[in-house]
């Protein structure tokens, strides 16, 4: 929910920020890049609903040993999700923008932002999942407090101190750098909760087996 209502602020943000830098051109080069990053995080959406209830069982019946490795084995995949996303980014990036955009200077001008604002597909799924893992330790405080940070106070800050900076190259490195501070603002909440919610020893045990 959070997410959804951040979504029409940041999005007017980008909107007004970068038509000072490229006009009409800027503003369609934001909106296919968020069309294609939304694209992409859809595999971290759909792997975190589908491993939410597994999670919330667990938990419910304190099953320790499958907490531990529900947690584990998710950040390993999403891990690798994110590598791959942002190989694949990379790679088939003018295929992506060719998608939306025919145009020469507005393919360049969308590839150029694209990127710098695909590095953060690297880390992104990780937010995604670290999200909704405490919603499915029935935290809707920290995921929500999550969530906000990560889509809209951080977004907030970044869009106005780093096109200052950076000028338009800071336009594109507000969501990448937004994920990357959210990601260190998530472990802290991992960490700190590992005891509570029973995974404290997800990344110590290699021999975990089932019961």
């Amino acid at each position: 929910m959070v997410t959804q209502l951040a979504i029409s602020v940041t999005t007017f943000l980008y909107n007004i920020v970068i038509i000072r830098f490229l006009g009409a051109n800027g503003v369609a080069s934001i909106t296919i890049i968020l069309y294609i990053q939304f694209l992409l995080n859809a595999v971290y959406l759909g792997f975190t609903s589908g491993v939410s209830p597994r999670i919330s069982y667990n938990y419910g019946s304190k099953n320790e040993v499958e907490i531990r490795k529900l947690v584990k084995y998710s950040f390993l995949i999403i891990s690798v999700f994110g590598i791959a996303t942002f190989i694949i980014s990379r790679v088939f990036s003018d295929v992506l923008i060719g998608i939306f955009v025919d145009d020469k200077q507005l393919f360049k001008t969308t590839l150029d932002g694209f990127i710098i604002f695909s590095f953060s597909f690297l880390y992104s799924g990780l937010n995604i999942f670290i999200s909704g893992m405490f919603t499915a330790f029935s935290n809707s405080k920290i995921s929500a407090i999550l969530s906000l940070f990560r889509t809209f106070i951080l977004f907030i800050i970044g869009i106005i101190i780093l096109p200052m900076i950076f000028g338009l190259n800071g336009v594109w490195l507000v969501v990448p750098i937004s994920e990357l501070i959210a990601l260190f603002i998530s472990f802290i909440f991992v960490y700190n909760n590992r005891f509570k919610y029973m995974y404290s020893r997800a990344f110590k045990n290699k021999s975990l087996s089932y019961e």
